[in-house]
């Protein structure tokens, strides 16, 4: 039994019943082909309620199965994503003149970069970041404690390496997709990302250029009340609050923000969200289209819908199980997250270091415990660190 046919969320009914397929879809009336779409998550008109009345259950016993079988049915599309290995093995190849490859390859029993590359990326691809923690962690940390004032490039050697692994986690999708679709269901982020997200055919698609990472609770908290009804008095009051966020994340002053006048059907605002705004995120990324993040799990269809009017330049992703999510990642977000920064924070303590103590050498760093970090990545692997006091 192959993982497609495991998946099968109809055929247990419709066997429990005595139909074939052919049956099934002669009783219903439809192509006998339909039947096997169905099965197979290849279409969504579903007639669940005549499926109902043929199977002897309810609609929404049947909807159910629908849906969980196309959550995992996405999980596994999303295993069987291509990796591109060649992240890997140009990072590794670069790590040669540190001396750092052939300690990799030691490490994870490899016979050449081509093995160590085809071993990554199984791991990436089963989603699993513990055999990379082990394997790098330790490695990385040394590495960066032998770099010396004279060598200080080789940090950026090290930054490459995880930048490279980090970006293979990244699932590419189409650019169309995501170009055309102002609201996107996102499968694979636990947390509302305050990130910032490229479409750059380039690279083929999605890449990842930015973690910091916020919880949706506390996001939410951030948006004030949250307005149930949908009423336009409500759901223009709910636009404004998200407005001022959004222009508080984008560094944008706030206090040029109109506020609402029903009478003059909210114009001044309708204004400053077309013009202003829409210009700032317009003239901020000249090169690519880059699609602000923000939290909406819980919002109403109205209140997206509103935002993307009045913003054009707008992109907003949902983090959560939706029918019609698509996966973003191999690895777990929260995870990859904690990875990057713990490797991240060697490279730019020992930096801080070598600048504060050009006369001295190889002395261990401790941690600083008194800061947050956020990383963004630049295009397809480049990292670049700022960090900020931790409140």
């Amino acid at each position: 039994m192959t993982k497609s046919e495991s998946n099968n969320w109809l055929e247990p009914f419709r066997r429990k019943q005595g139909y074939t397929q052919e049956a099934l879809a002669a009783e219903l009336k439809v192509d006998k082909r339909m039947i096997g779409y169905w099965e197979h998550y290849a279409r969504n008109n579903i007639p669940f309620e005549d499926l109902a009345k043929a199977l002897k259950v309810t609609a929404k016993v049947l909807k159910q199965a629908y849906d969980k079988g196309l959550y995992e049915h996405r999980i596994q599309e999303l295993k069987n994503k291509p990796i591109n290995k060649q992240l890997f093995i140009k990072a590794l190849n670069d790590c040669k003149a540190i001396g750092l490859t052939a300690a990799i390859l030691e490490k994870m029993e490899a016979d050449n970069v081509e093995d160590a590359a085809s071993k990554i990326e199984a791991w990436v691809k089963a989603g699993n970041i513990q055999p990379i923690r082990k394997t790098f962690n330790q490695l990385i940390k040394d590495a960066v404690l032998k770099v010396t004032i004279k060598q200080e490039k080789d940090l950026e050697i090290i930054e490459q390496l995880i930048a490279n692994i980090a970006m293979a986690a990244v699932i590419p999708h189409d650019q169309e997709t995501l170009e055309n679709n102002p609201i996107v269901n996102i499968l694979g982020a636990e947390k509302a990302w305050s990130i910032r997200l490229v479409i750059n055919a380039s690279v083929g698609g999605l890449a990842m250029t930015g973690i910091k990472a916020i919880s949706s609770t506390a996001l939410g908290a951030r948006g004030g009340v949250k307005i149930e009804e949908t009423t336009e008095d409500q759901l223009w009051r709910r636009v404004h609050q998200i407005i001022a966020n959004l222009v508080d994340e984008l560094f944008m002053t706030k206090e040029s923000i109109p506020e609402l006048d029903d009478k003059s059907d909210h114009s001044a605002f309708r204004k400053y969200c077309k013009e202003t705004v829409n210009e700032h995120i317009e003239n901020t990324n000249e090169m690519d289209v880059h699609c602000f993040v923000y939290s909406l799990v819980e919002e109403s269809n109205e209140t997206k819908n509103l935002l993307v009017e009045l913003i054009a330049s707008l992109r907003i992703y949902i983090c959560g199980r939706h029918n019609d999510s698509i996966p973003v990642l191999h690895l777990e977000e929260i995870k990859l997250e904690s990875w990057i920064a713990l490797n991240l924070l060697e490279i730019e303590q020992r930096r801080e270091y070598l600048n504060q103590n050009h006369s001295t050498e190889g002395h261990t760093m401790k941690n600083n415990s008194g800061n947050t970090y956020e990383i963004h990545t630049h295009g397809q692997t480049a990292i670049a660190f700022e960090n900020s006091t931790a409140k």
